[in-house]
């Protein structure tokens, strides 16, 4: 099974870390995920171009889809991206979106109002991982909607909504 997505980057206008509220924008640059699934027991990421980065944040995106949609597989994910790492766009949220997308592709899950789940709840899910493995202060969800549903978002990050 197989799954490939991309997510743009975004953009900050108000930060979150204050009182929880946040606001950010999508930007016309890109990650772009491949997931292949399979019957092994463990996900393994690679993000091209960064041999030595972390690939927690996009494995455990697959594992939490896996978990709500699949049957137990394992594979591998690989992202590329037009987003430099820590550059304050959001390469986080647009590798995580782009991740379960791909995931929720290879599973044939449809994403969208009329599908099995909305592109906030998928958002929600790259929301979740980023807050179990520690790579948001925030809770993302400002950043993680306007890079799933494009255009301006303007969040409440404590109550993901």
């Amino acid at each position: 099974m197989k799954g490939c997505a991309r997510a743009p980057g975004a953009g900050t206008i108000l930060n979150a870390l204050a009182n929880g509220y946040g606001s950010a924008f999508a930007i016309d640059i890109y990650t772009t995920a491949e997931v292949v699934l399979q019957d092994v027991e463990k996900v393994t990421g690679e993000i091209e171009g960064a041999p030595n980065a972390d690939t927690t944040l996009i494995e455990k995106c697959v594992e939490i889809v896996v978990d709500r949609f699949g049957d137990g597989e394992g594979g591998r994910v690989l992202t590329r991206s037009e987003i430099p790492i820590a550059s304050g766009l959001k390469s986080s949220s647009a590798a995580a979106n782009a991740t379960v997308l791909a995931s929720l592709s290879a599973l044939s899950v449809e994403v969208g109002e009329n599908g099995e789940i909305t592109m906030l709840d998928a958002a929600l899910i790259g929301v979740q991982a980023a807050r179990e493995v520690g790579v948001t202060i925030t809770g993302a969800f400002d950043d993680s909607s306007a890079s799933m549903i494009g255009g301006l978002t303007l969040t409440n990050n404590n109550k993901d909504e």
